[in-house]
């Protein structure tokens, strides 16, 4: 490199080091990112999680043998179930204003009224151990039976049916209704994803990775379904024509466990193994946060209306609050090595929204960092071609300060 351009690569590097400490700033306040509400008593294992029509957050306590509510003022109530060591895991908001949930060893699924009051309801096979629950488009309730391999109905009535899948053993766990009024659900030991009409027609789908464990399963903003591979460290996605695709997750022995469709367009899982919460966008882009409890063992999650997630932390016993708006902690390796630049006249208003990688109409820190490390020189253009305003094929100080302004204003403003 001619030397007369290295002052440029150190004010480059500078500006780049005052650019993430202004977003640090602005925008990147951990003690806000995650905001976690310990449970009353201790060792209640909160499990399955759900957005209640009062607007509070509703959980199960496995071990704590309780459903819990949770205000926006941080106010936890709980409501012990009739059933001793019922072991309640999935909940979810019923049809009827009420929610209801499945009781693993209590061989039941549960209603509870938003005043507290519960109501338990035999399931007719012995053993079945009811795992995930959803409402569905038929107005009833709809729940996986691990243990016998069925899917189980129930009417708001209380009124069950089952229906037995058709691979034995096949150990169906999570459930959703897709966009097509079927539900969807996971067979984690026979590695597929089935698919139930609402008069109890089946059809089967193979993933692709063997031995994946698909384990939760969601409806997504683009009608497919998305699921997560526990085994696999995966997060996959099926069409309702049963096409499915796969995306790897960064962290390695992630254990994404819980997925879920958030106001943002974009889907949210938790990771159990890498105690993180994890984005992926429609197009299959991965980002994720660190919880703050150290192996706190997220394990499910819903979203509320305003576009938040709330999680249980199943050991670290807490219930979570993380604001997508805020950036992930996931960060991008640092720069070793560098590239001067030659100064430019400052580059056009951007078209687009000059920074945003990822196309969902925000840009984050980490996106920040994608952009300096490509005018670097240690990351391809095709890591973010939304970067190159000017369509040059080089990325200048005043396209990274575009991409900063976009972060601190909102793309468009």
């Amino acid at each position: 490199m001619p030397p007369a351009t290295a002052p440029v690569d150190r004010w480059l590097l500078v500006t780049s080091f005052l650019i993430l400490q202004l977003l640090a700033g602005s925008m990147l306040s951990p003690a806000q990112v995650i905001v976690e509400y310990p449970l009353p008593k201790n060792r209640s294992l909160p499990w399955g999680i759900a957005v209640g029509p009062d607007g509070n957050i509703w959980f199960t306590e496995a071990v704590g043998n309780r459903i819990g509510r949770l205000t926006p003022a941080g106010v936890i109530t709980e409501f012990p179930i009739p059933t001793g060591s019922s072991v309640s895991e999935d909940i979810t908001a019923g049809p009827d204003g009420n929610l209801w949930f499945t009781e693993s060893a209590g061989n039941s699924i549960g209603r509870i009224t938003t005043n507290g009051v519960i109501t338990e309801f035999a399931i007719p096979t012995l053993n079945a151990r009811a795992e995930g629950i959803v409402a569905g488009a038929d107005g009833n309730l709809w729940f996986t039976e691990r243990v016998k391999s069925r899917i189980g109905r129930i009417t708001v009535a209380g009124l069950i049916t089952e229906f037995v899948v058709p691979t034995a053993l096949s150990r169906p766990q999570g459930i959703a209704t897709g966009s097509d009024g079927n539900l969807w659900f996971t067979e984690m030991l026979a590695n597929r994803i089935g698919r139930v009409t609402p008069a109890g027609m089946f059809n089967e789908f193979v993933v692709p990775t063997a031995r994946s464990e698909p384990f939760g399963i969601t409806a997504g903003p683009d009608g497919e379904l998305w699921f997560t591979e526990h085994s696999a460290n995966q997060i996959g996605r099926i069409t309702t024509a049963g096409v499915i695709s796969e995306f790897p997750i960064p962290t390695r022995n992630s254990q994404p466990t819980d997925v879920t469709a958030a106001s943002d367009g974009h889907l949210w899982f938790t990771e159990a193994g890498g105690n993180k919460i994890g984005r992926i966008t429609t197009s299959g882009a991965i980002v994720e946060f660190t919880v703050p409890t150290a192996a706190s063992q997220p394990q499910s999650l819903t979203s509320t209306p305003d576009g938040h997630l709330w999680f249980t932390e199943a050991v670290g016993n807490k219930i979570a609050d993380l604001d997508p708006l805020a950036t992930p902690t996931t960060p991008t390796p640092t720069p070793t090595s560098t590239q001067s630049l030659t100064p430019v006249t400052p580059a056009p208003t951007p078209t687009g929204c000059a920074g945003d990688c990822d196309d969902d109409h925000q840009v984050t820190v980490d996106e920040i960092l994608v952009v300096v490390n490509i005018a670097l020189g240690t990351s391809s253009l095709d890591a973010c071609r939304a970067a190159d305003v000017n369509g040059d094929g080089e990325i200048t100080v005043d396209e990274i300060l575009a991409a900063v302004r976009n972060a601190l204003q909102g793309c468009g403003v």
